[in-house]
C-alpha cells in the first residue's frame, strides 16, 4: 500500500505529460478545449507537489521527475503556439540552454561535478508561473482574437527567460 501510495504524487506529474497531445490535438482548431486542458494540466503541477505533502510521498525520484515533466510540458507547449505565434520560438531559444542546465545539475555526474543545490527554490517556483501564464494568456489571447492580449502572453514569456537565467543561477548561489 505504501508503494501505491508514494507513486501518487508521480502519476499525477505524469498526467501532465499525457496531456500535451490532447491539447496539440484540440489547438488551434478547438482553442476552447485546448486551454482548458492546458488549466488542467498546469495545476497538476501545484496538485502533485500538494498531494505528497500530504501523503508524505516526497521522493528523491519525484523531485526529479517534477520538474523535468515541468520543462517538457512548457517546451512543448511553446512549440505548439509556434505556428501560430512565432515569437514563441525565440522564447524557446533563448530559455532552453538554462532549463537543460538547469535539468542537468539534478542528475548524477552533474549534480557532483556542479555542487549545486538542488531543492527548487523560490525563484524557479516564481518562473513556472510566469512561464505557464504567459501560456496561459497568450491562449486566451487567441481564443477571443485580442492579439494586444498575445502581446501581453509574449512579453510575460520574455521576462519568464530572465527569471529561468536567474533560477539557474540561484541553485549556485551560497557555494
Amino acid at each position: 500500500m505504501n508503494a501505491v501510495k508514494n507513486s501518487v504524487p508521480n502519476l499525477i506529474s505524469l498526467l501532465r505529460l499525457a496531456l500535451i497531445y490532447p491539447i496539440y490535438l484540440f489547438f488551434p482548431s478547438q482553442p476552447l478545449i485546448a486551454l482548458l486542458i492546458f488549466a488542467l494540466a498546469a495545476l497538476t503541477d501545484f496538485f502533485d507537489g500538494w498531494v505528497a505533502r500530504k501523503l508524505n510521498a516526497q521522493s528523491n525520484f519525484g523531485a526529479k521527475l517534477d520538474p523535468l515533466i515541468d520543462k517538457i510540458f512548457y517546451f512543448a507547449m511553446l512549440w505548439i503556439l509556434f505556428d501560430t505565434i512565432p515569437f514563441a520560438f525565440w522564447i524557446f531559444v533563448f530559455t532552453l540552454p538554462s532549463e537543460v542546465m538547469l535539468t542537468a545539475i539534478r542528475f548524477w555526474p552533474f549534480k557532483n561535478l556542479f555542487n549545486a543545490t538542488v531543492p527548487a527554490t523560490d525563484i524557479g517556483k516564481e518562473k513556472m508561473v510566469l512561464q505557464m501564464g504567459a501560456i496561459a494568456i497568450m491562449m486566451l489571447g487567441l481564443l477571443i482574437n485580442y492579439y494586444p492580449m498575445v502581446l501581453e502572453g509574449i512579453i510575460v514569456g520574455t521576462v519568464s527567460i530572465f527569471w529561468s537565467w536567474a533560477s539557474l543561477f540561484s541553485h549556485f548561489q551560497n557555494r
